[in-house]
């Protein structure tokens, strides 16, 4: 059975599917059905250790609404116990990657492409895997750098 922080956390990432979809104009019912299935938690910890960024969270940095993603919730202080240094150095680095400025204010959204000299969608999701998420991206091998810095 849940604890009540984690029902909490369900119904928020439940909360952000909706304003994704309401907000952004986008959709994922991928997501949904995660949320549904397994839960909020072990949904945002699968999503967390994923090799590479979801399409999720490429699709709502083009929208400029990484405020939206899984990696902004986990970040959120009423949230903190529920997620180890690890999976929250993972949202703050790939927060970084993506060129938020500061993690913690989820506020402005810098356009990654200024941030990288132009690296795309491609570049984004190359460059924010789980292996090297405490290297700046210049200092990755090759191979997990954006387009920009190849």
């Amino acid at each position: 059975m849940p604890t009540e922080a984690e029902s909490q956390f369900n119904e928020a990432m439940l909360n952000i599917y909706r304003r994704a979809k309401a907000e952004a104009g986008y959709n994922t019912t991928r997501f949904l059905s995660m949320v549904v299935e397994h839960g909020g938690l072990e949904t945002a910890r699968y999503l967390l250790h994923a090799g590479t960024v979801s399409e999720g969270y490429t699709a709502l940095w083009e929208r400029k609404r990484l405020d939206l993603t899984v990696e902004a919730m986990v970040l959120r202080p009423e949230w903190g116990a529920l997620f180890s240094d690890v999976e929250r150095r993972i949202a703050v680095n790939r927060a970084a990657v993506a060129g938020r400025g500061h993690a913690r204010g989820l506020g402005d959204v810098q356009d990654q492409r200024s941030a990288h000299g132009g690296a795309g969608t491609r570049g984004i999701r190359r460059s924010l895997t789980t292996d090297d998420n405490d290297r700046s991206c210049a200092e990755r091998p090759n191979r997990l750098r954006c387009d920009s810095c190849t």
